[in-house]
């Protein structure tokens, strides 16, 4: 029998509702793109005078093929076609009912680009750099693929690396606690390693330290 309840019986997170966002389709996506907001909005309220967030596309991938390295898209979903109607001098009765012809066909995938991006947020030093400023921190909330043993976990890892070669400050959020931490020398929580502990959020400084 299943239990439910009407609000959220943990003092933190929801253990059983994060169970469910990573098995139910599309459920991870809803929640990963809400949480941005959610987490810039707080992180802007406590920012100093001189600091801002904004919301870009994510180090993280869904949809990645190893051998070739690329991003592939794996919707199978019907084409979307473009028409331009035929237009007659015959008045506007007569054109409503010509034959109209498409101008333009492509997959529908190609028009949803944008939709299917993650996003991560970065916070930007305003004034100096370009003219949004210089970043100074990402930060991004962890998706089941891109942890160890995900389906896209090297190129995350790749794309980690080169972030903070760039010297950028990044925090990884975790709340996957069914799965191996993204860095292999954390204890992992779901094998029971002494310990452990379910949720991290791991923060890389590549800058270096002055004694």
């Amino acid at each position: 029998m299943a239990l439910q309840a009407d609000r959220n019986l943990y003092p933190g997170i929801n253990a059983h509702l994060n169970s469910f966002l990573q098995n139910e389709s599309g459920g991870w996506r809803s929640f990963h793109a809400e949480h941005i907001t959610d987490i810039a909005r707080e992180v802007d309220q406590r920012l100093p005078s001189g600091y801002f967030t904004r919301s870009e596309k994510s180090l993280q991938i869904e949809d990645f093929d190893p051998g070739s390295g690329d991003q592939g898209r794996s919707r199978t979903t019907p084409d979307v076609t473009i028409y331009r109607q035929r237009t007659s001098h015959r008045g506007l009765s007569q054109a409503r009912i010509q034959e109209v012809v498409p101008s333009l066909t492509m997959p529908l995938p190609e028009t949803l680009d944008e939709e299917d991006e993650l996003t991560g947020l970065v916070i930007y030093q305003a004034g100096e750099g370009s003219i949004l400023g210089r970043p100074i921190t990402r930060l991004e909330p962890l998706s089941p693929a891109n942890k160890r043993g995900g389906s896209h976990h090297e190129q995350y890892m790749h794309k980690r690396s080169e972030t903070l070669k760039s010297g950028l400050r990044l925090v990884e959020i975790d709340y996957l606690h069914q799965t191996p931490p993204v860095i292999r020398v954390l204890p992992d929580y779901s094998s029971g390693a002494p310990g452990a502990v379910p949720y991290t959020i791991l923060i890389s400084d590549p800058r270096p330290t002055f004694e």
